[in-house]
């Protein structure tokens, strides 16, 4: 018995598998067939499509096709046999046996990700299926889920007589279950026109599930703190699947642009194998199917992970339709950097173009050349920088050992990743004119230099060296060898928590006169670093707002401008990320 082999699918073709019915003698023997459909506007075969997690690899078991073998993991294996027992349709599309995974060229792979929009949302069902650790747990939850049913088929609303305990615990198993982290659920689920929860041997309508979970963060038991179970509930992304919802509509009516920054955004933390899903398995959603948005993404499993990235940033960087309601440059180039991480952007060379005819900063524009080849054209990144004081005191830190001892942290695992953030304190930047920062009555001098030389540039490295640096505002951290005492360190956004505090990246500056100030080094609070009561900030870290900034801070406030290539530095995910708050504060914080 050979391995199932593949025929060629037709444009505008789709396969469907039929599952038969079980064998006496091994009901654990999944037998199918697989067939061609044509499907278009006018007329196609009922189906009910599959929604749930791969998984593991390891584990799962062959399944026939057509008499030949084809190997199934764990995960899809239990989807056959649920969607065997139910035949919810005589037909069902599943995204790992009706597409060809083993298609070297990736041709078919990209062509039939382009139909998944419309193979979702003409399925006459679409099947959720979930795995429980044990029957009692599948039992537990269906059987919750069915009393909230009954009493919700027949009282308008549900909540009188209903084990509120039991609500929230079945929520919560709900909460953990990874197929919620998909990426490709969301389309999934937002395009369904019916949609059946299906788990082991139990079924019902996810209808249900979908109202006992916006019921449970109305209704906790004592004890449970409302806030944090609806946090668990959003972190979960169970929301993301609650159908065409008022987001959608709203973004229909939004420019591409921000409607694909807006989903990136939303839908960040969603996980999926290959890096490039991030933003193809989004095209499919009805806010998503704009021309230009479908121009600049479409799907194409030939292109790079970096060329995707750089085609997005382009085209971001070059539209009006982006504004500060759609965050600052640093964002979106560390939104895009840590949604399809990890990327390759070592560059080459990044030569200004056009320096000699501007008339405004905002004009100029950079010519960034990849190791890869890639050319692009990419303009000046500005950011506002905010102040956190100057420099009164700077300690040579002879060596790694004295640096590790004068942040702190014993354990060997906290040791590491200190190392970490020291080997990329000490890591070289080429800073030409392009990166400075200036007071905004100033900017005509800023405009002058980078007329007169805009490839001057100077080298900030050291050798296993770092300066402990105390600021006259209170608070210390570690900084590059090259800092000085009256050097001044300023902050700059480059993302945020989900509670939209700021991540920042804190820089050291040098008044140059004129209003104008050269980047000398990098910085971390001492609070950046990893202890025993700390850890380092992360854009999935929920944390309370920083101290407000008093009227002085706000009136030292500098624009910064830099090159891509430095944007690129330090809001890539390895980069130097803080809060903010050990610059105002000596004491260690515990989250």
């Amino acid at each position: 018995m050979g391995e199932y082999t593949y025929t060629p699918l037709q444009p505008g073709q789709i396969r469907l598998l039929h599952i038969l019915p079980a064998q006496s003698s091994d009901v654990e023997l999944i037998e199918c067939s697989l067939s061609h459909h044509d499907f278009n506007d006018n007329q196609y075969a009922l189906y009910t499509a599959l929604s749930y997690t791969w998984g593991d690899t390891d584990g799962g078991r062959d399944i026939l096709i057509d008499d030949k073998r084809m190997y199934a993991r764990p995960n899809l294996h239990a989807c056959l046999h649920s969607l065997r027992h139910y035949e919810l349709s005589y037909y069902v599309w599943i995204d790992a046996i009706c597409i060809n995974q083993r298609d070297e060229d990736n041709d078919e792979k990209s062509a039939q990700l382009r139909l998944m929009g419309e193979i979702y949302s003409k399925a006459e069902c679409v099947a959720i299926c979930l795995k429980a650790d044990s029957i009692d747990e599948e039992n537990e939850f269906f059987d919750t889920v069915n009393h909230y049913r009954q009493h919700y088929d027949h009282i308008s609303f549900p909540t009188v007589r209903q084990d509120h305990h039991k609500i929230y615990q079945a929520v919560q198993w709900l909460c953990r279950n990874p197929y919620f982290s998909r990426m490709w659920i969301v389309q999934e689920n937002v395009l369904a026109a019916n949609r059946t929860l299906i788990c082991g041997s139990r079924k019902i309508s996810w209808l249900y599930v979908e109202r006992i979970v916006g019921e449970s963060a109305y209704t906790t038991p004592e004890g449970v703190s409302p806030a944090k179970h609806s946090q668990l509930i959003r972190d979960s992304g169970i929301d993301h699947v609650s159908g065409l919802n008022p987001h959608h509509v709203k973004a229909m009516q939004e420019p591409p642009a921000p409607t694909l920054f807006g989903a990136l955004v939303r839908y960040r933390q969603q996980q999926c194998f290959d890096r490039r899903d991030k933003v193809f398995a989004l095209l499919g959603l009805p806010e998503m199917r704009k021309p230009k948005i479908q121009k600049v993404c479409h799907a194409d499993y030939k292109r790079d992970v970096q060329d995707l990235l750089l085609d997005i940033l382009e085209w971001f960087e070059s539209s009006p339709a982006l504004t500060a309601r759609h965050q600052t440059q640093l964002q979106r180039y560390e939104l895009l950097q840590g949604t399809l991480q990890p990327v390759d952007l070592s560059t080459v060379s990044c030569r200004p173009l056009n320096t000699g005819s501007i008339s405004s900063i905002a004009e100029c524009r950079f010519d960034v050349r990849f190791g890869t080849g890639r050319m692009s054209k990419l303009p000046i990144v500005f950011a506002e920088a905010s102040y956190k004081g100057r420099i009164s005191s700077a300690t040579a830190l002879q060596n790694v050992d004295v640096a590790l001892e004068e942040i702190g942290g014993l354990e060997e695992e906290v040791r590491r990743q200190n190392l970490q953030l020291l080997e990329e304190l000490q890591c070289g930047l080429s800073l030409k004119r392009s990166a400075m920062a200036f007071r905004p009555e100033s900017e005509e001098n800023v405009l002058r230099l980078l007329r007169e030389c805009p490839e001057e540039s100077q080298s900030v490295q050291c050798q296993q060296r770092w300066k402990r640096v105390v600021l006259s505002t209170g608070g210390w951290g570690i900084a590059s060898e090259g800092v000085e005492v009256d050097d001044i360190v300023y902050t700059v956004i480059i993302g945020q928590t989900q509670n939209n505090t700021g991540i920042n990246c804190s820089l050291v500056v040098r008044e140059t006169g004129g209003g104008l100030f050269s980047l000398v080094g990098l910085a971390l609070d001492h609070l950046g670093f990893v202890s025993r009561n700390r850890q380092r900030p992360s854009p999935a870290l929920g944390a309370p707002m920083p101290p407000r900034a008093n009227k002085g801070d706000r009136q030292n406030r500098l624009q910064m401008v830099m090159d891509p290539v430095i944007a690129f530095r330090i809001t890539s995910p390895t980069s130097l990320k803080t809060l903010g708050y050990g610059w105002r504060t000596t004491q260690e914080m515990a989250w």
